[in-house]
């Protein structure tokens, strides 16, 4: 896949390299507030990019998706974020004219996407003329194996920490993510909401017994 801006998170800054390129992404607050994403991250932001890693994504057993919005009564797509066995996409359609190349992985029953309370994310893409086949809900699966009134309750941060072992600091998804340029936080939060969904979802199924 060419055209994207891959990033890789380290302990103190992160670097991105683009047709050889190096650059510093700063943030308006340097302090940080979540775990960084152990994958590289790429920045999809041209349909020769899109193209690329609709092709990838068909080659894959399971993707993670997750997508984040405005703050309103019928949210707007403001990124949508794909976890891959070796990286994490982050798709910006602000700068796309159409996610037209995503349809046939999208409606495809394989790879299996992977959402946490997909209702919502069938809503927003829905409004967009997409529809979602091949779902596991994490949200279904968690309140399934562990009961709805488990302590802490059910969503995507509650899960990580009590699965995985992992803070996601959930603040970041009430941000502004119409605001451009995103945040090294933001990016960090949404490529992360993205990838822990493929541990849950093997966490999970082998709990299960599923294969």
């Amino acid at each position: 896949m060419s055209g994207y801006l891959e990033i890789v998170f380290t302990s103190e800054i992160e670097y991105a390299s683009l047709s050889h390129r190096l650059i510093l992404c700063e943030d308006d607050d340097w302090t940080p507030v979540g775990p960084a994403p152990r994958k590289p991250v790429r920045m999809i932001t041209n349909r020769t990019a899109l193209e690329g890693l609709a092709e990838a994504m068909a080659a894959e057993e399971a993707v993670g998706l997750d997508v984040e919005t405005t703050l309103s009564y019928e949210p707007d797509l403001c990124l949508a974020q794909f976890a891959l066995a070796g990286y994490d996409a982050v798709i910006d359609p602000f700068e796309l004219d159409s996610l037209e190349p995503l349809r046939e992985v999208l409606e495809a029953s394989r790879p299996v996407k992977i959402i946490h309370n997909a209702p919502f994310e069938r809503s927003v893409l829905g409004r967009l003329g997409f529809r979602i086949n091949g779902v596991y809900d994490t949200l279904s699966a968690s309140r399934r194996l562990r009961g709805r009134r488990i302590e802490g309750g059910n969503g995507l941060g509650a899960v990580c920490r009590r699965e995985l072992g992992i803070g996601l600091n959930k603040i970041l998804q009430r941000s502004d993510w119409s605001r451009r340029p995103l945040s090294r936080e933001q990016l960090k939060y949404a490529a992360m909401d993205a990838e822990v969904l493929l541990e849950l979802y093997v966490r999970f199924r082998t709990e299960a017994g599923e294969r």
